[in-house]
């Protein structure tokens, strides 16, 4: 291979790569990575391997383990997104990257995967979607602006390579953002344009070369002597699969439904990590770990002095990405007064003081008077006749008189119910004896309610006290028939235990007079 005039040997060329990668390895980790472990097409023979490890040692790497492409893409499938693919079946894995596109059918076994069948196309990939696009675009422009496109397609200087550039990756970031949105706009640099492009005009474009693709996928399908159905799945990996109308022609032409992510160009790298790794790629060495720059001392920041203003000038090239215009020129720019900037004065240090909240006031308690019980006037009963006068009751839970006169005078209110002598000689009914008693029933009825049961409560131990009644009746009324049984029961035992050691005399017994009696 020639750079320029010189001529390089392939491994050299790989290892400038490669040494690229391992000096950003290092500056991540702090020291030289533990494994390297590398991909490459399942197509690849011997000496194609041959001349990756050899660059790889010439990079410093040391001695890699190499993984076939579609094994890292199917390792993902199983371990990260955690699809099951038993032993034995097959899974297929559409690979479509940058310049290259790779079908294969690989099957699980009990150490790992292997591959069944492959196929391919050299000439389909992402960088033929993007010159399918520059070719659309160059159909629209080079007749309005031929000489600025014939510097873009054909550039002779740095500078139209520059902005051949700047178009390209454009050109590619508006290809992936077709994947999620309708439409967007691609800046032209050299003609300060923003030309239009939607979904519909890209899968146009591309619709060719996916259809070829589709039919290569079958072609690997057929020579694993497999038919579609037989397929755990379909697994899309490759930066350029994201294009959702490569998932539609598989569906409609396979009848199977791919598995497509948001990110597929890692997939096959994250995959050949999980090989023989207990956990993730999370954990393993081959993550970057977080540096921790050393502090350094503060320094005294000086106040910014005005510096006298530049006129603006029009910038030679304008810039990867501008507004939408909609195919309309982008006019020149504008120049505009100079700005004087302020002197920015260093402002003391704010020193926060400490909030004090108020407190609420917390609520008072609130007494209120109550009224003194009044006492009950009631007036007598008189019989014949005979009537007094009516006589003050203290109320109930009154002084506690009330009370001990209760007490003391219900003998006499006995007596009195009884028929005994009563004061005057008539029925009169003392009113004070009268009173105290309704305040000595009162009294007792207030204790009576102090104290409430539940009434599940007392629901429960009424039944457990008929529960126990009852059962106690039942055993009363069995004990003599079981009494009847067990005594009957011994006495014919002591009868066969007598028999059989005494004579029959003895069973039955003799009486004085010579005749036997029952025994």
């Amino acid at each position: 291979m020639f750079i320029g005039d010189h001529p390089m040997p392939v491994p050299r060329l790989f290892a400038h790569v490669l040494s690229q990668v391992n000096a950003e390895a290092r500056r991540q980790l702090g020291a030289a990575p533990e494994e390297v472990r590398l991909t490459h097409p399942a197509r690849w023979g011997e000496r194609r391997r041959s001349l990756l490890i050899e660059a790889t040692r010439i990079s410093g790497l040391g001695t890699p383990r190499l993984i076939a492409e579609p094994v890292g893409a199917a390792s993902y499938f199983t371990a990260v997104l955690g699809s099951a693919v038993p032993v034995g079946r097959s899974l297929a894995i559409y690979d479509l990257g940058g310049g290259t596109f790779d079908a294969t059918v690989v099957r699980r076994t009990q150490s790992g995967f292997e591959v069944l069948a492959e196929d391919g196309l050299p000439d389909v990939g992402g960088l033929d979607f993007d010159h399918a696009i520059i070719e659309h675009l160059g159909k629209t422009y080079s007749e309005s602006h031929p000489q600025k496109w014939a510097s873009l397609a054909n550039p002779t200087d740095a500078s139209d390579r520059r902005l051949r550039r700047m178009l390209y990756e454009d050109v590619r970031g508006a290809k992936e953002m077709l994947s999620r949105t309708a439409s967007t706009d691609i800046h032209i640099p050299s003609m300060e344009i923003d030309a239009h492009l939607t979904r519909e005009e890209l899968e146009t474009l591309v619709r060719p070369y996916l259809e070829r693709t589709v039919a290569c996928l079958r072609r690997a399908i057929e020579s694993a002597r497999l038919q579609p159905k037989d397929l755990v799945g379909i697994f899309l990996v490759g930066g350029s699969s994201r294009i959702p109308l490569a998932a539609h022609l598989i569906h409609t032409e396979l009848g199977v439904a791919p598995t497509t992510l948001e990110q597929p160009e890692t997939v096959v790298v994250e995959g050949a990590l999980c090989i023989g790794a207990a956990v993730t790629p999370g954990g393993t060495s081959g993550t970057p770990r977080q540096v921790t720059p050393a502090p350094q001392p503060a320094r005294p920041v000086a106040p910014v002095q005005p510096q006298p203003a530049r006129p603006v000038q029009a910038a030679q090239h304008a810039p990867v990405s501008a507004a939408p215009m909609s195919g309309v020129p982008v006019s020149p720019a504008v120049q505009r007064p100079p700005v004087q900037q302020p002197v920015v004065q260093p402002r003391p240090p704010v020193v926060q003081q400490p909030v004090q909240r108020p407190v609420p006031p917390q609520p008072q308690p609130v007494f209120r008077a109550q009224p003194a019980p009044q006492p009950v006037v009631q007036p007598c009963r008189a019989a014949a006749g005979a009537a007094g006068p009516p006589r003050p009751v203290p109320a109930a839970g009154g002084p506690a008189g009330a009370g001990a006169a209760g007490r003391g005078d219900r003998a006499q209110l006995d007596r009195r119910d009884r028929g005994g002598p009563r004061a005057g000689g008539g029925a009169v009914r003392d009113p004070a004896l009268h009173g105290a008693q309704l305040s000595f029933c009162q009294s007792q009825k207030r204790r009576r309610y102090l104290v409430r049961v539940p009434a599940p409560l007392c629901f429960a131990a009424r039944y457990c006290l008929g529960l126990v009644l009852v059962t106690a009746l039942v055993w009363c009324s069995l004990l003599p028939w079981f009494g009847a049984r067990y005594c009957g029961s011994q006495k014919v035992a002591r009868l066969l235990v007598a028999g059989s050691s005494e004579p029959s005399s003895r069973l039955h017994g003799s009486a004085p007079d010579g005749t036997s009696t029952p025994a």
